[in-house]
């Protein structure tokens, strides 16, 4: 799959809720840089960047978030009450990306999925 266009924000005040990538070193937890890897870069998608960037201004970043915090809310809510799904990421709604994960409850290996 192609690699795709990312951009990392993270308030100040944000940075200790989350470990720097392993290998990284930042002894003063002041550098969002070393929260994340970046790897081999698209520059083919980095040239439509600022047309992605204008689309996001045309949607409005406040109506982009609240759909985000929806379809999250959408899916994680009813999760959160089957007891044999557990929800991965931060609790708190300042925590939470448009992005999600779960995994089986007690289970965190592929050695104990695939029993």
């Amino acid at each position: 799959s192609p690699v795709g266009v990312g951009a990392l924000y993270m308030r100040r005040d944000s940075l200790a809720k989350i470990a720097p990538y392993p290998g990284e070193e930042d002894p003063e937890n002041t550098r969002a840089a070393t929260r994340i890897h970046t790897a081999t870069s698209n520059f083919a998608a980095m040239m439509v960047v600022p047309e992605a960037i204008a689309f996001h201004q045309k949607l409005g970043p406040a109506n982009k978030e609240a759909r985000l915090r929806y379809l999250r809310a959408s899916w994680t809510a009813p999760a959160e009450q089957m007891p044999h799904i557990e929800v991965l990421g931060g609790k708190d709604e300042q925590s939470w990306s448009g992005m999600g994960a779960f995994r089986l409850r007690g289970q965190s290996s592929a050695a104990e999925v695939n029993q």
